[in-house]
């Protein structure tokens, strides 16, 4: 498997924290971000009773908010790709909400 990320920041904690094994490759294009649609996040999203509630109930995971930069102002997404093509894509929502956990089983599950 494969991890895409947009820029560089975290990549080297990302892997040794949670992704040892494999590859993370960097689009700092942001290809696979244009391809899920390409919208461009609005700082006034951030006041959304629902993302600031979000963002209180992650920081005991840590605080580094740093990929809100220059370079990552499109919002992201999931795609699963396998040889036969396509088999899942979902773009970040405005929230900042990603596809569910049960949903990416499902089309991992459906890929295989």
């Amino acid at each position: 498997m494969v991890v895409v990320a947009s820029q560089p920041s975290g990549v080297d904690e990302f892997k040794e924290a949670v992704w040892p094994t494999d590859e993370v490759l960097l689009d700092e294009d942001e290809t696979f971000k244009k391809a899920l649609g390409g919208q461009k996040y609005k700082n006034r999203w951030l006041l959304s009773p629902q993302v600031i509630a979000r963002i209180i109930r992650v920081l005991r995971y840590g605080s580094k908010v740093d990929d809100l930069n220059e370079k990552s102002k499109m919002l992201g997404g999931v795609m699963i790709v396998n040889q036969a093509g396509l088999v899942f894509a979902e773009a970040e929502t405005p929230k900042f909400l990603y596809p569910s956990a049960r949903a990416l089983l499902r089309a991992l599950d459906s890929a295989s």
